[in-house]
């Protein structure tokens, strides 16, 4: 007969021909000590899922008035390890005026590139629906953009793509600013997000 079971735990002995007790503090420490490294395993393996999706949600709104400059959004950002791919996704929330419209971009750490896909509202009554490819992969300082459909009336673009570090960690942060400088408030909204896969 084996001394252990298949799970690692130890058969109790008995002496041929004997009555002896069974030794229950031992067999309870083995079970303890099976439990406290299962337990481990259990955590490392949540932690890392956790480390794996992760998603970054904006808290309040964001203007942009009369400037093309791209700005940092301060809630939508999220750190990429080096050497990795991720996979990309967002839904941005925003209004902006008709002659405004909104565009956005990605900045990473150096050597990051990425391609990227994005669908929303087109810039002009000749394109108005945009569904754009980056078509190649490309560093991530490419600018996509949304029409506006009036000061305050919101609309929404997604944009999902494939993110590619080199040997350099960091953060990958989206900027926002108005398409073309106009004097009128252009808004980016909180409950936006953008969410990062590790692949």
């Amino acid at each position: 007969m084996p001394s252990t079971s298949p799970d690692g735990f130890p058969y109790p002995t008995l002496a041929s021909g004997a009555d002896v007790p069974l030794d229950v503090k031992a067999l309870a420490d083995a079970v303890q000590a099976k439990v406290i490294t299962m337990d481990a395993a259990l955590l490392a393996l949540a932690a890392d899922e956790a480390l794996r999706v992760r998603t970054a949600v904006k808290t309040t709104d964001h203007t942009s008035n009369n400037s093309t400059a791209p700005v940092n959004d301060p809630h939508l950002a999220l750190s990429v390890a080096a050497n990795t791919t991720y996979a990309f996704e967002s839904c941005l929330f925003y209004s902006a005026a008709t002659a405004a419209d909104v565009k956005f971009s990605l900045t990473g750490p150096a050597g990051a590139i990425g391609r990227t896909s994005d669908w929303g509202g087109g810039i002009s009554a000749v394109n108005p629906f945009d569904a754009v490819v980056w078509g190649a992969l490309a560093t991530l300082t490419l600018d996509w953009a949304y029409g506006g459909t009036g000061v305050g009336a919101i609309n929404a673009g997604r944009a999902v793509g494939t993110i590619i570090t080199a040997g350099t960690a960091g953060t990958l942060q989206l900027r926002f600013s108005q398409f073309v400088a106009n004097a009128s408030d252009a808004k980016l909204y909180a409950a936006s997000w953008i969410r990062l896969t590790r692949v």
